[in-house]
Parts: C-alpha cells; sequence; structure tokens
C-alpha cells in the first residue's frame, strides 16, 4: 500500500491546504476534493494531471480563473488564458 500528498500552497509557495490519499486515487479526485477548500485566489496554476471538466466550472463558480494544461486525450484542448501574476 502507498500513499499520495496533495496540496494547495499560496503565491509564495507555503502550503495552505494539504490531503494524504490512497497512492491509487487519480489527481483529479484530489482536485475535486480539495476545490471547496480553496482560499480566495484569482488563479488557480495546477498540473496536467488536475484537468478535469469537473474541477474547470468549480473554480469559475468561486471566480478562480483555471490555469491547468489540457491532459494529451483531451479532444477539443482548453486554451488557458492565464497573464502572468505581478
Amino acid at each position: 500500500m502507498n500513499s499520495k500528498p496533495h496540496a494547495v500552497c499560496d503565491g509564495q509557495g507555503r502550503p495552505v491546504v494539504t490531503m494524504l490519499s490512497q497512492g491509487r486515487m487519480n489527481d483529479q479526485k484530489g482536485a475535486r476534493l480539495l476545490a471547496p477548500l480553496l482560499p480566495r485566489a484569482r488563479a488557480l496554476i495546477a498540473g496536467r494531471g488536475d484537468d478535469s471538466n469537473a474541477l474547470r466550472p468549480a473554480l469559475a463558480g468561486r471566480g478562480i480563473e483555471a490555469c491547468i494544461p489540457s491532459r494529451k486525450n483531451r479532444k477539443q484542448p482548453i486554451r488557458n488564458t492565464q497573464r502572468p501574476i505581478d
């Protein structure tokens, strides 16, 4: 049995929300579980493994812009419009 850490960090790289899951749980599920716990933010920068059709609307509903590269198997890649943070 193994485990996988999930973390949400602030703009300085400091963890603000953490979770430990079973190693076989995919990143998309971890991201969905952490989404309601996110602090106020302008944008969420995440990895390709967190790209899901469920996470993006959840973020948009909270006014958080998703800056997540599309999974390679996504039929229509989603273009990120994130501008650099000042």
